[in-house]
């Protein structure tokens, strides 16, 4: 006569109160054991119950009066009502996500199977609730798990595909309260973090390359030692590689800080700029010019609080690039040596 499975099996039915969403598969899962051992009594079927749970929600199911009884359909309904992150409702899958946040809490962009991971997970609650719940709710509550540097390099990312569709006259009807859905803040997530790690893994790559041709006698490919000496060798092969690559890096970075000294000493030429200890100081010649905006020409302020700097930020017409320089709305650079505002403005010929 088949028997019930016992509760230390691998495969026994188990209930956790740390995961109480998982309460719905467990009453399959046990309901299925009581079918292969054919158990029907309803006494039974609740008292034995409790074997497959853990401690603490074992003395807090036999504290419902239900568990007295002898009728499992209505100690099941009870239970479930204790357990509203459970039930397959809206009020339940808002419960779910926000546990979410103890499962993926600021996530990072080089994180990207994190990434996909937390889409799945919170695209199975959303789409129980996506239909009374707005969609704004949908974005804060996404971006509450992202971190917040990456939440802002998402929100400026989709913003400038915005500023290019309404420069080139594509752009969709949107809400101020909508301005990008919840399936475009995901996908643009996930798109960030592939070529976050994309990025890196083809710099690496290519220092590879290049370090293989500045030291000549050194290999990257690493080999098999046939001992303890043989380790010590493919260690300090490595630590060499490493080393010319800092090499390459400090190399790259004296030849971008001498680019940005040059463009700071033409900045300079148009305005007089107090010098910076320890950072960089303009020639003397430039001292007594007047200050004036680099972007709208006016003096009493510099760029970074010009006025109308924000408001064509705000509007989209011109955007922050990868260097931190103005240009436009689709990328197109603007000349440094004019007034930029003059330029942004400008009748259409």
């Amino acid at each position: 006569m088949p028997s019930m499975i016992l509760s230390t099996k691998k495969d026994a039915p188990n209930f956790h109160r740390d995961s109480p969403e998982k309460l719905g598969r467990f009453f399959r899962q046990y309901e299925k054991a009581l079918e292969d051992a054919n158990i029907t009594d309803e006494e039974k079927k609740i008292s034995i119950i409790v074997d497959y749970v853990d401690p603490e929600t074992e003395y807090q199911w036999k504290a419902i009066k239900e568990f007295g009884e002898k009728n499992y359909e209505k100690f099941k309904k009870a239970v479930e009502k204790l357990y509203p992150e459970a039930q397959r409702t809206p009020k339940g899958a808002l419960a779910r996500l926000g546990k979410l946040k103890s499962r993926y809490n600021n996530i990072d962009s080089e994180d990207t199977a994190v990434v996909a991971e937390y889409n799945r997970s919170f695209m199975a609650e959303w789409s129980e609730i996506k239909d009374t719940v707005g969609n704004r709710t949908g974005v804060d509550t996404y971006l509450r798990c992202i971190s917040p540097d990456f939440a802002s390099e998402i929100i400026r990312s989709l913003n400038q595909l915005r500023a290019i569709e309404k420069a080139t006259q594509t752009a969709k009807k949107r809400d101020e309260e909508n301005i990008f859905t919840l399936e475009e803040v995901m996908e643009k997530a996930l798109e960030l973090s592939e070529n976050m790690n994309d990025s890196f893994g083809l710099m690496f790559e290519k220092n590879k390359f290049r370090n293989s041709n500045l030291t000549g006698r050194r290999t990257l490919v690493k080999q098999e030692p046939e001992s303890a000496f043989g380790d010590l060798q493919t260690m300090q092969q490595e630590i060499s590689t490493l080393k010319d690559t800092l090499e390459v890096i400090e190399k790259n970075t004296r030849s971008n800080n001498s680019e940005l000294k040059e463009h700071f000493e033409q900045l300079f030429k148009r305005q007089s700029v107090a010098p910076i200890p320890g950072i960089m100081h303009p020639p003397a010649q430039f001292s007594n010019y007047p200050t004036t905006c680099l972007y709208c020409d006016q003096s009493g302020h510099m760029l970074r609080q010009c006025p109308e700097k924000a408001e064509d930020l705000r509007t989209g017409k011109i955007q922050m690039n990868a260097m931190g320089r103005i240009v436009l709305a689709d990328g197109s650079p603007l000349d440094q040596r004019a007034p930029l505002m003059n330029q942004v403005r400008k009748p259409p010929s």
